[in-house]
């Protein structure tokens, strides 16, 4: 009968060591959930924004070229366009396109299909 004893007793530890394990598991997994969501949130709250410098900017509206003109990007979208080099915050980015000419996205139209079948080419 002893032996059932202590084969209940080290069962019964052994549940224990299990239980204490995976609630020391579960509660670093709740830790890193936690500090990954106030990470998330902090980024969202910066609102970080990207300014993009054109020396020249052919918008695809005007007759002429502008000169010396600031893009602004926020969430993956042109919130403004601005005459001069706009100012930055400390957290934006700044892409410096000063000395270049920038133009709306192109999509190439003219493909000839029978030459683009071969991957390796």
């Amino acid at each position: 009968m002893s032996g059932t004893i202590i084969t209940s007793s080290i069962v019964m530890q052994s549940f224990i060591f299990d239980s204490l394990f995976l609630f020391i598991q579960l509660t670093n997994m709740k830790k890193n959930f936690l500090l990954s969501l106030a990470v998330c949130i902090a980024l969202q709250l910066s609102a970080q924004k990207t300014f993009i410098w054109c020396g020249i900017l052919i918008d695809g509206v005007s007759d002429e070229p502008k000169k010396n003109m600031t893009i602004v990007v926020e969430k993956n979208k042109i919130v403004a366009v601005e005459n001069g080099f706009s100012t930055t915050g400390t957290n934006d980015n700044v892409i410096d396109l000063k000395t270049k000419t920038v133009t709306p996205g192109w999509i190439d139209c003219h493909v000839h299909l029978s030459h683009e079948t071969n991957p390796n080419a």
